[in-house]
């Protein structure tokens, strides 16, 4: 639930500095970096998916960001009564983001990360969830469709100006 204060100064402040950057930046390349993948046995009729991810990792070059997203899908065939889980499989892919900044104002690490958890995460996400749901038929295994992704309020109240 929002505070009904409202935003902290440190909120006031990150979220201007957020703005700044994004006004500054174009979004240059979104591609596929790395994918690697690894087949064990025949997958089986009953399997489950598990899906993680890195923390996504920046780097600054003069006048860009890169991005990286990294995600990993283990294939498991499920315990039955005596027999333990078993791997069947795991697929990684790791997605670059080339994004252009304006300026010569270097903004915070802060700042570069929660404008990359709230604004390149959303850019790159498609490029993820097709690459996830695509990518496992290359090894026979059963694809996955990640949920569509949803903004956290993060304490704002977003109201209509115009009211």
């Amino acid at each position: 639930m929002p505070d009904p204060a409202g935003p902290t100064a440190a909120e006031t402040a990150t979220l201007a500095a957020v703005k700044d950057l994004v006004e500054r930046t174009e979004v240059r390349d979104i591609r596929l970096q790395r994918f690697t993948g690894e087949l064990l046995r025949t997958p089986p009729d009953e399997i489950d998916v598990r899906l993680s991810n890195n923390e996504p990792l920046f780097s600054r070059q003069p006048g860009a960001l890169l991005v990286l997203f990294s995600y990993r899908l283990d294939y498991v065939k499920p315990e039955h009564d005596d027999e333990p889980e078993t791997p069947v499989g795991s697929i990684e892919a790791t997605h670059i983001v080339e994004i252009e900044v304006r300026g010569d104002d270097e903004a915070s690490d802060d700042t570069v990360s929660a404008f990359v958890g709230g604004n390149v995460l959303f850019m790159v996400y498609p490029y993820v969830r097709a690459a996830l749901h695509r990518l496992p038929s290359e090894f026979g295994l059963p694809p996955i469709l990640l949920p569509y992704l949803r903004r956290k309020t993060q304490g704002l109240v977003v109201t209509d100006s115009s009211e």
